[in-house]
């Protein structure tokens, strides 16, 4: 249908072409004609490549590259950057960049939204139009707030809470993840600096908080910023009122002064203005008698003059010398605030009544403690100062004793009296005084306990023999005896044997002197004597003595007697002293007995005294040979000899001492 025409397609944009046409008969083709043409421009066929952007929190910096050359399309003239926040839908700027042969590009832009997400997108234009858009989101970097939390609102919920609330800043104001809030609140009256609180965004009430323990009655200036990591923006605040409250100090330099025996003045000025806790209206005074136990009785005073001070009112009509207590207390809508106590009273005199309730309780043989009761409260008539207590002893003590005890704050209601005697009657006075002097007395009796004798038996002495002692001794002077006494205890015993200790009780009489004979003793031996008094508290210290029982005869006899046959004529004889038990006495010497059982018809002796260099040995000389000797040694005291070890030995053989008789030859 075209025959001498053709539309070229799918060509390249803005490319130059060389066209030929040549016209072919049956034969073959003819010479072409030949012409060049170029294709129109067109948009940019690829996105401009490497498309960065790198942020901070009001700038962003974009590079990117141009498209390779074949999809430029044409003469490119401008590239064109357009950007908008994505969360607050700011309005789309744009910024155009002339193209250059430059292959790379960087474009920054400022003054944008902290922490905001930005879409960003460039085209490369031609003549033709733009190409496709490169596109890339960004957010800008955090930093401080910009805006104050909105909606901040207080509420009082007593005179020391307020609670706050408040709401987070506008987005766009936010300027990145707030984190915390930062509260501030201080009194304006009172405070001089600022208390701060911080929440963190983990806590359960984030945009909420109950400010306690503040002041009654006083403005305070409550502050909120918000925070993001970078740091802490711009505060809001307000100004609020705690309630009212009862004051919670007593009125100032509250004083009495005694104007005559029944008035009394009473002095005050207001609480300190931090201690009002409002507006006071009046003052409540109360007053009563504290002796006489009378009601209370309530004034109330209208405040007098604007500054609240020199306060005053005289009181009338009261007691003589009593005591009264006088309060006054401030008062706002609320109600009664703490009351300021004072007390005072009228003149003294010396007391009209004893101490009360004297009493007396034995802790022992020489102590007793005296408790008592000051006089009845309404007849002290006045400030006591010391009590005087005085107490002699009715059976001995001629001179009284005194002690004067200063009243303190506990009162002193109690003395122990000491050092005194055993199981002997006291009289116990008391009596007290104010600085006028002093009242009646008070008085009782009181015997104290027993105790063991406070001494020894006197003149103890003991007569011995060999086998007794008789031992005597009188009782302690009366005042010693502390108590009733009930028997003497007398305990003996060996000294050098360390024989049993025996005891003999002897009941106590009214007799002054006792005398004991204890018998079944060991001759020549010491015995410790000892002699006690009791009463029935105890033993009393004892009287002690030691004395030696007089010498006897041994009763016993030497010991390990022992010989030795040295030759036939010569014994060795050895022995040991009796047990010392039964030598009865000082060994002055010692009797060898010896006999030839075959041939002597006497015994011989041989006495070894003490002073003897061989007082327990003895060599026998000049025996018979081959012969049975009996030997025994007996021990003798200055009384007399003991019995006697006997053994029996034989001396030795030797050759005949005569020739053979009636030698004959026939």
């Amino acid at each position: 249908t075209f025959f001498t025409n053709y539309i070229l397609s799918e060509l390249d944009e803005h490319t130059n072409y060389s066209i030929s046409v040549s016209a072919s008969t049956s034969v073959g083709k003819g010479p072409s004609s030949t012409l060049t043409v170029v294709t129109d421009q067109d948009v940019p066929s690829s996105q401009v490549r490497n498309l960065t952007a790198v942020a901070n929190y009001s700038s962003i910096t974009i590079s990117w590259s141009s498209p390779v050359m074949s999809d430029l399309n044409g003469v490119p003239t401008r590239y064109t950057l357009r950007y908008s926040g994505v969360e607050f839908q700011t309005e789309e700027k744009t910024v155009v960049v002339n193209y250059t042969s430059s292959t790379n590009e960087t474009v920054s832009v400022s003054g944008l939204e902290a922490y905001t997400v930005y879409k960003i997108s460039v085209t490369l234009s031609t003549s033709v139009g733009e190409g496709d858009a490169a596109n890339i989101e960004i957010r800008t970097l955090e930093t401080v707030p910009t805006g104050t939390p909105t909606d901040l609102t207080t509420n009082v919920l007593s005179a020391n809470i307020i609670s706050v609330t408040w709401d987070h800043p506008l987005p766009i104001e936010q300027n990145g993840v707030i984190i915390s809030y930062t509260l501030t609140y201080k009194g304006v009256e009172r405070d001089t600096d600022y208390r701060e609180m911080v929440l963190l965004s983990s806590e359960p009430y984030f945009t909420n908080y109950i400010l306690t323990n503040l002041d009654e009655h006083t403005t305070y200036d409550i502050t909120v910023a918000a925070s993001t990591s970078i740091g802490i923006g711009p505060d809001t605040g307000v100004r609020t009122i705690t309630d009212q409250d009862v004051p919670s100090a007593a009125p100032n330099n509250v004083v009495t002064s005694v104007v005559n025996s029944t008035a009394i003045l009473l002095t005050w000025d207001a609480p300190d203005l931090t201690d009002r806790n409002g507006i006071l209206l009046y003052y409540t005074l109360t007053y009563f008698g504290l002796v006489l136990d009378e009601v209370v009785r309530v004034v109330n005073h209208t405040i007098v003059g604007s500054n609240h001070s020199n306060q005053s009112y005289v009181f009338t009509e009261l007691q003589e010398y009593t005591v009264y207590e006088f309060s006054v207390a401030s008062f706002t809508t609320v109600g009664k605030g703490t009351a300021a106590t004072v007390e005072q009273r009228t003149s003294q005199s010396a007391p009209s009544a004893a101490p009360s309730y004297l009493n007396v309780q034995v802790l022992s043989s020489s102590i007793v403690l005296v408790t008592w009761y000051e006089p009845p409260f309404s007849e002290q008539n006045g400030v006591l100062t010391q009590y005087r207590i005085t107490w002699h002893g009715l059976e001995r003590d001629t001179e009284e004793r005194l002690e004067d005890i200063p009243v303190n704050s506990t009162s002193n209601t109690s003395y122990v009296l000491t050092d005194l005697d055993a199981y002997t009657s006291y009289e116990v006075n008391v009596s007290s005084f104010t600085s006028v002097g002093a009242g009646p007395i008070s008085s009782t009796t009181v015997t104290t306990l027993q105790d063991i004798p406070s001494s020894e038996v006197r003149n103890l002495t003991a007569v011995a023999n060999y086998s007794s002692i008789t031992i005597s001794w009188s009782s302690p002077v009366m005042s010693d005896l502390n108590g009733v006494p009930t028997r003497y205890t007398l305990r003996y015993s060996g000294v050098e044997f360390q024989t049993e200790e025996k005891t003999v009780v002897v009941n106590y009489t009214s007799s002054t002197n006792e005398t004991v004979s204890v018998s079944g003793l060991e001759a020549y031996t010491v015995y410790k004597i000892s002699v006690t008094l009791s009463t029935s508290v105890g033993e009393g210290d004892a009287a002690n003595i030691e004395i030696r029982t007089l010498e006897t005869v041994p009763t016993g006899t030497p010991t390990d007697l022992t010989t030795n046959v040295l030759s036939a004529n010569i014994i060795s004889v050895t022995w040991d002293h009796p047990l010392p038990i039964e030598q009865n006495g000082v060994i002055i010497s010692y009797t060898l007995t010896y006999k030839g059982v075959e041939r002597d018809t006497t015994s011989r002796d041989v006495i070894l005294y003490s002073n003897d260099t061989f007082f327990t040995n003895y060599i026998l000389s000049e025996l018979d040979e081959h012969t049975n000797y009996s030997i025994s040694v007996s021990a003798s005291t200055s009384v007399g000899k003991g019995p006697s070890s006997t053994l029996t030995v034989v001396t030795d053989q030797d050759v005949p001492s005569s020739q053979v008789r009636n030698l004959t030859a026939v």
